[in-house]
């Protein structure tokens, strides 16, 4: 008697082949703009409505609630340990931000 493997069934196979080709058809993102428009300032390529920011030495902390509330921030994410960080505002686009955070003696601003 010989001896015979039999493998799923063509239905099983295309069930699973649909699958992954369903996982894999979309574009899976862990990174990425919140609002997920980039633009343009001063020839970089920039996320809408967000900058890198650094207090200058010596600013208190109330000087930087000061400057998130002017700026409008939906989110301040500390980035390292020399102070950088990443501010999102929920209304100003990213040159408005780094027009106001230019005029303020406080700060240092940077593209993100």
């Amino acid at each position: 008697m010989p001896f015979q493997v039999r493998g799923p069934g063509w239905p099983v196979v295309a069930l699973t082949t649909a699958a992954v080709l369903l996982v894999l058809g979309f574009s899976v993102s862990t990174q990425g703009t919140a609002r997920g428009r980039l633009t343009r300032v001063n020839g970089y390529e920039a996320a809408e409505g967000e900058v890198l920011v650094k207090y200058r030495d010596g600013v208190a902390a109330t000087s930087h609630a000061a400057i998130e509330a002017s700026a409008d921030a939906e989110s301040v994410e500390a980035l390292d340990r020399r102070g950088a960080r990443k501010l999102r505002s929920r209304r100003l686009r990213t040159v408005e931000l780094l027009s106001l955070l230019a005029n303020d003696p406080r700060s240092r601003s940077w593209l993100r």
